[in-house]
């Protein structure tokens, strides 16, 4: 699509119409109920997500399509121990709390990119913050 602009837009118009004619019959049927936060993935120029959240006021959405970016921002684990002894303690620490908690862990740039690609995305930069958090900005 990214080859064919007109196409393209006559994709992203047709979509977007037929959205705003369905979205109605999504709302109606779909108990939304207790959901806090909701991401819309593919969702083009973001035509259902306002139906969604008019009948559901306390909930936040947002539309991650095309013309969109995810940012993760996230500590970085260094590719290996012993290259910064504050981060690593602090990597350290976080990692076995994470581990026993949730079952989760911390992860190197390397492992971000892994994860990332495999959901079909791009990592386009990292960019380090002052503080031990990066800023992993991603696209489709």
């Amino acid at each position: 699509m990214a080859e064919d602009e007109e196409g393209t837009a006559i994709f992203n118009r047709s979509m977007l119409e037929l959205t705003r004619r369905l979205s109605g019959s999504v709302v109606a049927a779909y108990d939304f109920a207790g959901i806090r936060r909701i991401v819309d993935v593919g969702g083009g120029y973001g035509a259902l997500l306002p139906a969604i959240l008019e009948k559901h006021p306390d909930m936040r959405g947002m539309v991650f399509d095309l013309d969109s970016r995810l940012l993760v921002v996230e500590v970085m684990a260094p590719a290996r121990l012993g290259s910064a002894p504050y981060t690593d303690a602090m990597i350290t620490g976080s990692d076995i709390n994470m581990l026993l908690m949730t079952g989760g862990r911390e992860r190197t740039e390397a492992q971000y990119q892994a994860l990332i690609e495999a959901a079909g995305l791009r990592v386009t930069r990292v960019v380090p913050t002052r503080s031990p958090l990066s800023v992993i900005e991603v696209k489709r």
